[in-house]
């Protein structure tokens, strides 16, 4: 009979043979450990995924294997898997080839006849370490991300929170959806010259406790915005998809894009530098970004603009609101173009933008409407009202006092959509005519040539266009570019809509070499909206010159341009 080896005599005292097959089947490594910390018996498991020969581990340290596992620390490590009968920890073990795997160590107290031992069942956790990590990279990068969107858009996450508490306290749902409205829709526009005033009456009305109120997507908001030095006062009326919670949910989004965006303004200087048609297209672009992300589920009609206090210039886009009404004298017609941009919100391709600009007068009024102004069930027919001229009637009846076309329109029919009106009243104590003084010298410098008595007025008259426009008409003729592109400058913030001013400016920074003052001019008017034919061939040479540029500077914009004149054609 032959004589055991050392390693089956060191099993075989160690391990019972029905142990042995036990432990021989399991995929894992498995591993016997003594006090001294010594290994005295492995599975082919471990030789297999630790790259060892039998007789490489056994009688080796377990910290061999595992170096972050020092000697010192085995017996206390000992004692609490005798102790507690099992002990669970992660680690990494190095194979001889050197790599090294992050395991899980199952510890267990193991007796076998009167040998106490350790058994260690190493579990690899390779992949479920990945996994973590890649967990723990995407919470990092939605941490950052949500810490620079919380840091843009403060206002937006505070809004956000209360909507979150409104879905675990179902009752009084549309009375807190209200409340949250209520400090966004403020009237900040404060201006003796320029009027803003609205009236709301949502369908959806509701009681909630001692509490009557009323919800819907029908939303306006006014305040003051100051642009290159000059202030404004800005107005929206939106209209959100969907009744009572849903539309007003869509409303207290763009209310809280449309705060947010005015705040900014007045700490950013690139925002508050800008012209009032690009500060608006960057609003819209604004308020689609922040609907894109609904696919279409939530979308919400705007109409907002801006209105110089100064000069009473009346800039406004029109996102799919019914046209507005202006009242002239006793007159009304509708404002704009009939061609408005889709609604925000809208799936496909918003790259489209324009702007409408117009002039106001003293006396004058604009009313702009939701589309509840002309859903009318009519008394006298039963029917829904489509006739055009409803509305502008209303409006001429009542002298733009949009109280009483409210009124009136309910005398008229059932009104089955929320109401809203939005008016912009310019009073005519806004008037301004041209002073004796102003004529005198108007005078004097045409006789004489002499420009130094009107250069002194209009530094104290800021708003005289008419003396504006003379002075940079002399200096042109003079040769005097740079300075009468200053005055023209001046005159222009005052009078935006004059397109034959703009075509002068653009021409003479491109005769002074001011490649990027005729850019700055020209790109202004890009997105307006031209009504009048005899303004349409100005037009068409400023946006010539501007494609011009942009082809001799290789700028792609170029591309825009033309397609821009193509539609106008």
């Amino acid at each position: 009979m032959r004589s055991a080896t050392v390693e089956e005599n060191i099993a075989g005292a160690i391990v019972s043979p029905q142990r042995v097959v036990m432990i021989e089947k399991l995929k894992q490594p498995f591993l016997l450990v003594d006090q001294r910390g010594y290994i005295r018996y492995v599975n082919s498991g471990a030789c297999e995924k630790f790259k060892y020969r039998p007789e490489s581990l056994r009688n080796i340290s377990i910290s061999v294997l595992d170096p972050a596992l020092s000697d010192e620390m085995w017996p206390h490590i000992w004692d609490a898997a005798i102790a507690e009968g099992e002990l669970n920890y992660e680690s990494h073990v190095t194979t001889a080839s050197g790599e090294i795997s992050p395991y899980e160590f199952r510890l267990q107290k193991y007796a076998e006849a009167d040998t106490t031992m350790v058994s260690i069942l190493a579990i690899d956790i390779s992949s479920r370490k990945e996994v973590e990590g890649d967990i723990i990279a995407a919470r990092e990068s939605a941490m950052e991300y949500a810490a620079q969107l919380r840091e843009k858009t403060q206002i937006a996450e505070d809004a956000l929170a209360k909507v979150r508490l409104l879905k675990e306290k179902q009752d009084g749902d549309y009375y807190l959806t209200s409340m949250l409205l209520e400090p966004f829709a403020q009237n900040r526009a404060a201006c003796d010259r320029v009027l803003v005033d609205w009236f709301i009456r949502q369908k959806t009305r509701f009681s909630y406790r001692h509490w009557k109120s009323e919800i819907g997507g029908d939303f306006c908001c006014a305040d003051t915005v100051l642009l290159r030095g000059r202030k404004f006062s800005f107005f929206v009326i939106a209209d959100a998809m969907g009744k009572a919670n849903q539309g007003a949910s869509g409303a207290l989004i763009l209310a809280t894009i449309v705060s947010t965006y005015i705040r900014r303004t007045q700490k950013a200087p690139h925002l508050s530098e800008l012209f009032p048609e690009r500060w608006l297209r960057l609003l819209h672009e604004e308020l689609c970004n922040g609907f894109k992300g609904f696919d279409g589920q939530m979308m919400i009609a705007v109409a907002a603009g801006l209105i110089d206090e100064e000069s009473l210039c009346l800039y406004f886009f029109n996102a799919e609101q019914p046209r507005p009404v202006l009242y002239s004298e006793g007159i009304v017609e509708y404002l704009g173009s009939d061609s408005v941009l889709p609604k925000i919100g809208m799936p496909g391709d918003h790259d489209r933008f324009t702007v409408e600009v117009c002039r106001l007068n003293p006396g004058d009024s604009v009313v702009f409407g939701s589309d509840g102004r002309d859903d009318i069930k009519l008394h006298s027919s039963g029917e829904l009202n489509f006739d055009d001229s409803f509305f502008p009637d209303l409006v001429a009846q009542n002298y733009g006092d949009i109280h009483a076309i409210y009124e009136e329109t309910k005398a008229h029919g059932e009104i089955i959509d929320d109401y809203s009106l939005l008016r912009i009243g310019i009073p005519k104590s806004a008037a301004r005519d041209i002073s004796p003084k102003t004529i005198a010298l108007l005078q004097t410098l045409r006789e004489t040539g002499d420009a130094s008595d009107l250069t002194e007025l209009v530094a104290e008259d800021r708003a005289n266009t008419a003396a504006l426009a003379a002075l940079s008409n002399h200096y042109l003729k003079k040769g005097d570019n740079a300075t009468s592109v200053e005055f023209l400058r001046r005159y222009l913030d005052l009078r935006s809509d004059d397109l034959r001013a703009h075509f002068s400016l653009v021409r003479q920074c491109l005769a002074m070499g001011d490649t990027q003052g005729s850019i700055d001019a020209a790109e202004r008017i890009t997105y307006r909206c031209i009504h009048s034919p005899q303004d349409l061939p100005l037009y068409r040479k400023i946006l010539n010159l501007l494609a011009r540029i942009y082809r001799h500077e290789g700028n792609p914009r170029s591309g825009f341009i033309e397609h821009r004149l193509t539609e106008i054609a």
